[in-house]
């Protein structure tokens, strides 16, 4: 359908003369009639439907959906306008009377014998190549005497953008849970209604930059929750997208002007940064997120950060990616923008380089066009081979004994060593290196370019701590922030002074049975297990060959000896092999081998400063027991030894934390 300015009634009507006839230019289809009429304007009400824009009249192509009758059923047969205006269409033989028809032709459209029940609007339009945009507005039409007479039962919104890109083929019209497409019904009245989801409407027309209005039919009604319109390219790209935040009313006849809308070009303005800061722990939500800090906006702006090869694949431009789909979701997600500069927090970022794009919006999250691109890395944390950070109990520097580290890394390596508790590194920085070593990512603090180092501690309080060695870029001659490599290493450390009664028993001592049927002495060395708590003795049984690891523990000033069932094995003198056990037993009693568990067997009380005595628990002996058949055989008691025994210390352990609570990292 063609829109021109206003024409009087005569011209139409004189134009084509009321009649239903048969044409007899063509023959029509077998068993089918051909039919024609004159089909017109309703005076009454489309000239005050438009009297602020055009009516129509038709062009050559038109096609109306015809509702036609036998007198008891109803048939719906396509008229197409031909070149002298006319509407023809070939009607079934029978169904010579006509009855209603609508426009544009639609096999939705439904009919009754009184006329148009309900119109269907469909989801997209296609307008030909010099079509008017109006041509898709809907029309009801009645038949009587040989004239179809059409009236606009909707109403329209009519947007006009400016500067529509020279790609663009598709306008899109959203609204926010109102029915604008489907069908209608007619009587009472054909109004728009509630629905659950957004609805939209398509007009697909041929690409051609400038200014470009679209009509977009619409049922009477009030579209309170506003809408938005949106221009897509060929490839399903957003080109442009705006929101229409007031309410609008639509009118029955009415075309409803809605102010026009300009498509702005994207500007770059690089005085926005968005800068990737690092990762940080809240303790509050046990969450570590990323840290992003803006600068430079003035405005209202949002962000977004892509994967690089992500951004590359699927956008390959910041003008595409400012245009997909993925900037439109967020849009449509009804977030507000962010009005200040500053940091955000966003899900934390996989090592990795990525793509961040700040953007400016106006209040309704539209796009300004404004914009800034940055590109960034995330390092991955990982240990590389011979770095490595040793602790130093009795450190000597400058003739004074003190806690230090030892840190080694391949020369010439900058790097950067911190240290901070172990509960403060869990509820600060969540036990996650990435996070403590990212938050010494300023200016200041310890920046070392050498190969090793001994750095001094001072003086320690006992606690557990955590010690890092990382590498560090230093931009502070570039105006920027030491940023870390990702090289690190961590020490794990348990710094805790022994108590005077634990710290006796360190050492090595010299054990000799007071009684037995043959005299024999032990060499036992005791060392830390839990510092305060428990010991790691070895040498009971003399068994130096293949020395086993027997569990000690303190309680109170007594050092209590738990039972071994395997030593090892040993050799007598004619040969016999013996299996070696740290058991008790009495005179008479049975051990059971078989259904073995550790028991405290031994005690040892100090006596002065360089001895103690060793007695049983409950037992009169401690034996070395050989590899038996029979119960009779059970005991040897030629190598029974007798109770007490005095131990004497030949050395004490001068290292005042435990050798084995040092743990060296090191990757070979």
């Amino acid at each position: 359908m063609r829109k021109q300015l206003l024409l009087g009634a005569s011209f139409l009507l004189l134009a084509f003369p009321a009649c239903n006839r048969l044409e007899e230019e063509s023959a029509p289809a077998f068993g089918s009639v051909k039919m024609s009429f004159t089909a017109v304007m309703d005076e009454g009400d489309t000239r005050t439907a438009y009297q602020d824009d055009k009516t129509a009249s038709w062009v050559a192509g038109d096609a109306i959906s015809v509702y036609v009758t036998n007198g008891t059923k109803g048939k719906v047969v396509t008229f197409t306008a031909n070149q002298s205006l006319r509407f023809e269409g070939e009607v079934p033989d029978g169904y010579g009377t006509i009855v209603a028809g609508a426009y544009p032709a639609d096999a939705a459209h439904t009919f009754d014998a009184k006329g148009v029940k309900t119109l269907h609007f469909p989801a997209s339009y296609t307008l030909a190549e010099g079509a008017d945009p109006a041509s898709i507005l809907p029309l009801a039409g009645t038949f009587a005497n040989g004239v179809m007479s059409f009236r606009h039962p909707a109403g329209a919104l009519k947007f006009t953008i400016n500067n529509v890109p020279a790609t663009a083929t598709r306008f899109r019209f959203t609204t926010a849970g109102q029915k604008v497409n489907g069908n209608f019904a007619l009587d009472p009245v054909l109004a728009t209604s509630k629905v659950e989801a957004e609805q939209s409407v398509d007009i697909n027309f041929p690409a051609a930059q400038g200014t470009r209005s679209f009509y977009v039919p619409m049922p009477a009604g009030e579209l309170a929750a506003g809408a938005s319109i949106a221009l897509y390219d060929a490839d399903n790209n957003i080109l442009f997208q705006k929101t229409v935040p007031q309410a609008m009313t639509v009118k029955k006849n009415v075309i409803k002007r809605i102010a026009a809308v300009t498509v702005d070009s994207w500007r770059r303005n690089e005085e926005w940064q968005l800068n990737y800061l690092w990762d940080t722990y809240s303790a509050e939500i046990d969450l570590i997120q990323s840290e992003m800090e803006v600068t430079g906006t003035t405005g209202l702006f949002d962000f977004a950060v892509v994967a690089k090869g992500d951004f590359e694949t699927l956008y390959g431009t910041v003008e595409q990616f400012l245009s997909s789909s993925y900037i439109s979701d967020r849009k449509a997600s009804g977030e507000f923008p962010k009005e200040y500069v500053g940091t955000y927090e966003i899900d934390r970022l996989s090592p990795g380089e990525y793509t961040a794009v700040v953007f400016g919006l106006d209040q309704y999250y539209n796009f300004t066009g404004e914009y800034n691109v940055v590109e960034f890395n995330v390092v991955e944390f990982v240990t590389p081979a011979g770095w490595s950070i040793t602790f130093l109990p009795n450190a000597t520097i400058s003739g004074k004994t003190v806690r230090a580290v030892t840190v080694k890394v391949p020369a010439g390596t900058r790097w950067g060593f911190s240290y901070t508790t172990k509960q403060k590194y869990e509820e600060i920085y969540g036990g996650d290196p990435a996070v403590f070593i990212g938050s010494k990512r300023t200016g200041t603090g310890t920046l070392q370019t050498r190969t090793n180092s001994t750095v001094n501690l001072g003086d320690l309080a006992q606690d557990e701590w955590v010690f890092f060695v990382y590498g560090m870029y230093d931009r502070t001659e570039e105006g920027g922030l030491r940023t870390p490599s990702g090289a690190y290493c961590m020490l794990d450390y348990k710094y805790f002074l022994p108590t005077e009664a634990f710290s006796y028993w360190l050492g090595e001592w010299e054990v000799t049975e007071n009684e037995s049927t043959i005299p024999h002495t032990d060499y036992w060395s005791i060392k830390t297990d839990v510092l305060n708590e428990s010991y790691i003795v070895t040498g009971l049984c003399n068994n130096t060959a293949n020395p086993k690891e027997i569990k000690a523990t303190l309680d109170g000033t007594t050092l209590r000896i738990q039972s071994q069932f395997d030593l090892g094995t040993t050799q007598s003198a004619n040969g016999t092999v013996y299996q070696i056990s740290l058991v008790g037993s009495s005179d008479s009693g049975v051990f059971d081998f078989n259904n073995y568990t550790p028991y405290d067997l031994l005690s040892a009380q100090k006596t002065d400063e360089t001895k103690a005595t060793l007695t049983g628990f409950g037992y009169s002996k401690y034996n070395l027991l050989g590899k038996v058949t029979h119960d009779s055989d059970l005991f040897n008691y030629g190598s029974a030894r007798r109770l007490p025994a005095t131990m004497t210390r030949i050395t004490s352990d001068s290292v005042l934390v435990p050798d084995d609570e040092v743990m060296d990292v090191i990757v070979p």
